[in-house]
């Protein structure tokens, strides 16, 4: 018996064609009508088997639709697009299985991590680059691109504030571990330099401003009491710097037996004592990895770090960098020949990592690779 032949083509315009062998038109579908709508509806793949087709489109999804039956669409994966686009923002929710991400794809997005699906969407017509759950999982607060701070509930349904920081975008944004202040580190620009803005989350009023840096704030950390902060800046060969700040005045700490015994609440500035190993580390030999973009790294060469976590329990480190690998350290990391463990999965610069509140979980976002993975944490019993 003769099988059968077709041609399946679709397009920029978003349509998808099945054409028989004499290019008769058998079948049409308008990728711009389907329900759930999709945020770019340009046609990118296609696959069919046993008259089913599988749809790729530009907005990084993935549609199923019945070739025989009805036209309704299901639609399988999304998540963060655009060609050129990064992915930096990653929170998680400091007590339910949710974390948030945002990108330059101009969007906020909501994903329950235990079923593997998103939850919610908006989008913020801006590129955003930090984003931070509130300590207890009320808000969210995302930094755009263009200086302003956006706060929004905990579904993405409400827009609870929105005020402007800088004239310049904020490469990051972090609670106080009692959810009073928020910290902002600003990019800076020849109107306003680099600083780190303090504002309270009741009012919204800014109060302080913490200056000194000389390049662009691109991380930061409170101290577990709210005391102090403090805040690296990395983006520059000539600006690796970290700095100490009272919260009370935003005035700069130059003493270091005043902080020298203070506990941090996060691991997040990668520039410190407890973080210094994860610049020089070795790798361990039982879980070296063979990574085609990590040559220097495992070669022993420097890697240029890009973010850091301690895990709940303060047991480890995790950093992700230009190496395109998850290293993980035993805590504190304070010394050039600590070993590591590393993990591979993303092909391009790692810009977050953050770990589960329960610490049973680890996730990483990729910049150009768009990815956002999750890691299972086993410990030895």
């Amino acid at each position: 018996q003769r099988v059968p032949r077709f041609l399946l083509t679709g397009g920029q315009d978003g349509m998808i064609h099945l054409r028989d062998i004499q290019f008769n038109l058998l079948w049409s579908l308008n990728m711009k009508e389907t329900t759930p709508l999709s945020l770019q509806p340009s046609i990118q793949a296609l696959a069919s088997r046993d008259g089913k087709v599988l749809i790729g489109t530009k907005a990084a999804e993935i549609y199923e639709v019945s070739l025989t039956g009805s036209l309704d669409t299901v639609r399988h994966v999304e998540g963060h697009y655009q060609s050129r686009g990064e992915v930096w923002g990653l929170g998680v929710h400091p007590k339910l299985h949710y974390l948030v991400t945002c990108a330059d794809d101009q969007t906020v997005r909501l994903w329950d991590y235990k079923n593997r699906r998103p939850v919610n969407i908006i989008h913020t017509m801006m590129a955003c680059r930090a984003v931070d759950f509130h300590p207890d999982g009320s808000q969210i607060a995302v930094t755009h691109n263009d200086g302003h701070l956006q706060v929004l509930s905990s579904d993405l349904s409400t827009e609870m504030a929105k005020i402007t920081v800088s004239s310049s975008w904020s490469p990051c944004v972090a609670y106080s571990p009692d959810g009073h202040l928020l910290a902002i580190g600003c990019r800076g620009d020849d109107a306003d330099a680099a600083v780190v803005c303090l504002y309270e989350t009741k009012s919204w009023s800014c109060r302080a401003k913490c200056r000194g840096h000389a390049n662009a704030v691109t991380h930061v950390d409170f101290s577990a009491d709210g005391q102090y902060l403090r805040s690296a800046s990395t983006s520059s060969a000539i600006a690796y710097e970290l700095l100490y700040w009272s919260t009370r005045d935003g005035k700069q700490v130059t003493s270091s037996s005043v902080i020298r015994d203070v506990y941090w609440a996060t691991s997040h500035c990668v520039l410190g004592w407890e973080t210094q190993g994860l610049w020089a580390g070795v790798p361990a030999v039982s879980s070296a990895v063979q990574h085609p973009h990590a040559t220097s790294l495992l070669s022993g060469q420097t890697d240029v770090i890009v973010t850091s976590t301690r895990s709940p329990d303060d047991a480890h480190l995790v950093a992700g960098g230009d190496g395109h690998l998850l290293k993980v350290f035993k805590a504190p990391a304070y010394d050039d020949h600590f070993q590591y463990k590393a993990y591979k999965g993303h092909v391009d610069s790692i810009k977050r990592v953050r770990f589960s509140a329960d610490g049973k979980t680890l996730f990483s976002v990729g910049g150009l690779d768009k990815a956002i993975l999750q890691f299972e944490v086993k410990t030895k019993k």
